[in-house]
């Protein structure tokens, strides 16, 4: 789920805890609601208001009911073919595992990383963030090896293309980071 939709769901919890709480003091004789509601349901841009937000909230609706059945996996994956059948990686995976391997190299504070399927392996590109006094062409190189020899040992694939782009140079500490 994108940034666009956490907001979007951020909005529609909101809303629905607001017209709960409003249901909530009816009982309480608060029909203040209620009457707003009715008087504006009495004119044809109150109609049209209430129709637009009923719509717009059945469409969110729909899209979180999507993202709720609709699979966990990955789609993206790399596939090896054995005697025993099929496995299947996802690149989440393999991303995951590059980013924890670049973060062991010395002087190296923040790691993204993207994997792309290829035709004979996969390509990573990364971008990284190093300290001031760490050499960054040799910490790029140490990055590139260890990634191709940690991916073809643990995941079975062979890395063909490792671009990295020296995104910052910092001194500030790591973030605490679940992968």
């Amino acid at each position: 789920m994108g940034l666009f939709d956490r907001v979007v769901l951020t909005v529609f919890t909101f809303s629905l805890a607001f017209i709960s709480f409003m249901f909530i003091l009816l009982p309480f004789g608060w029909y203040i609601p209620l009457t707003v509601l009715q008087r504006s349901l009495m004119n044809a841009n109150g109609r049209w208001t209430v129709g637009l937000i009923g719509t717009l909230f059945f469409i969110v609706s729909l899209r979180f009911i999507y993202f709720g059945f609709s699979r966990r996996y990955p789609l993206k994956t790399i596939v090896h073919e054995t005697d025993l059948g099929e496995i299947r990686v996802s690149l989440y995976a393999i991303e995951s595992l590059v980013r924890r391997v670049s973060r062991q190299v010395r002087g190296v504070r923040e790691v993204k990383a993207s994997i792309t399927s290829l035709n004979d392996g996969i390509g990573v590109q990364m971008r990284v963030w190093v300290t001031p006094d760490s050499n960054s062409p040799k910490a790029s190189a140490e990055i590139q090896n260890s990634v191709k020899t940690y991916v073809h040992d643990v995941v079975g694939a062979e890395v063909r293309d490792i671009q990295i782009f020296v995104e910052n140079i910092t001194t500030e500490s790591r973030r605490g980071r679940v992968d």
